[in-house]
């Protein structure tokens, strides 16, 4: 399979070397500066992993990682530094990197880790894949086609619907969906919105009760449009 590879950081006697190690492995390899330029490139999905080096042209790693994690990337993470201080190692898996690794390892060991974590990703990955199948065919709500929705977005209306019409508060969601807290409830609202805006033809929508969190419910205006002038005289005449 053709992998995609990101390397950023502005160190390039660490990255080029293995940029061009990664290359002859029929691996699509792109590399970047900032962070800024990183989330361009997970917007766009077109990197299976991410190599980062701890000091960005405008942010650090471990922000840069959290941010991709915040906004839905399942890409496999390293981040790399030259030291490994056990606080530094901490931070980053805390933040959602799969690996710390230290820049002096030879990048035969780097790649070695890389083609190991693709296949894990992989197994993984083929495995939510079934798993979704099995029980979007039961958890999504009539009319939604799953064909519209991204894996992230099936998973949010998944854990909705289960709800049966019940508030879900923002961090249960958070929890559900990223597995850790260091998610901004704007981030939610997003993919929330987004959401809302492709169930709708199919007469559903997503109601912030505030404060409290989000339900799934009928969409009252799709509900209002389906009933005919005669329903309504008849219910009249009754």
């Amino acid at each position: 399979m053709d992998h995609g590879v990101l390397l950023a950081g502005k160190d390039s006697s660490f990255l080029q070397p293995l940029a061009t190690r990664l290359s002859r492995l029929a691996m699509r390899v792109q590399t970047c500066l900032s962070g800024q330029e990183a989330l361009a490139l997970a917007s766009a999905r077109t990197f299976d992993v991410a190599i980062l080096e701890s000091d960005l042209a405008d942010m650090d790693a471990v922000a840069l990682c959290r941010t991709l994690r915040a906004r839905g990337c399942d890409a496999v993470i390293f981040i790399c530094d030259d030291l490994d201080l056990a606080i530094d190692v901490v931070v980053a898996h805390e933040a959602g990197a799969d690996d710390f690794l230290l820049k002096s390892l030879d990048p035969l060991v780097i790649e070695a880790k890389v083609r190991r974590a693709l296949r894990r990703n992989a197994q993984h990955m083929s495995e939510a894949r079934e798993r979704v199948t099995a029980v979007s065919a039961f958890c999504l709500p009539s009319g939604v086609n799953a064909r519209n929705l991204t894996r992230f977005e099936e998973r949010l209306l998944c854990v909705l619907t289960a709800a049966h019409g019940e508030i879900v508060s923002a961090d249960v969601l958070i929890k559900e969906l990223w597995g850790h807290a260091s998610v901004e409830a704007r981030t939610l609202y997003e993919h929330i919105s987004t959401l809302r805006a492709k169930i709708r033809a199919a007469g559903w929508t997503l109601v912030n009760m505030r404060g409290k969190g989000y339900r799934l419910a009928r969409d009252a205006s799709f509900i209002e449009l389906a009933v005919s002038p005669s329903t309504e005289s008849c219910a009249r005449s009754l």
